[in-house]
């Protein structure tokens, strides 16, 4: 497990603030990347509000990049000028595109990307590099 943080500029121009944990694929590494983001949200000084949700998704794409995605995970957060704050994580995995399933009461799984689509303003992904990169926004400007 390595972490980098630092600040440059989005493809805009606008401040940003990253902070980027790199994490083996074991079912540990969720609550590995739990913790990386709840010390960095406090740096940043992100409302505690939106921490519980930040901290939610966070463990959903993680956890979705273990079991289903190939070679190490990486997380990187992304304060865009204290407006927005991207969490992304990425994998090596070429499987298929993450898709929301209809939720059931008798299905015990597979509602990761329902909680992450509750919790964020917006999500999605793309291909990266050869692998695939989810990715959840939440709104700074709100969360006072």
């Amino acid at each position: 497990m390595t972490a980098v943080t630092g600040g440059n500029r989005d493809a805009a121009g606008r401040e940003a603030r990253t902070a980027l944990i790199r994490l083996r694929p074991r079912p540990e590494s969720a609550a590995s990347a739990r913790y990386f983001t709840a010390a960095v949200l406090e740096s940043w000084r992100v409302a505690d509000r939106l921490v519980q949700d930040v901290l939610l998704a966070v463990s959903e794409l993680v956890t979705n990049a273990v079991e289903h995605g190939v070679g190490e995970v990486v997380l990187e957060l992304i304060n865009l000028g204290g407006r927005c704050l991207r969490v992304q994580v990425s994998d090596q995995g070429l499987g298929a595109h993450p898709s929301l399933v209809p939720l059931s009461p008798s299905t015990p799984r597979s509602r990761g990307l329902a909680i992450v689509a509750a919790v964020s303003s917006k999500w999605g992904h793309r291909g990266h590099d050869g692998g695939l990169c989810v990715w959840a926004e939440f709104s700074l400007l709100c969360a006072d």
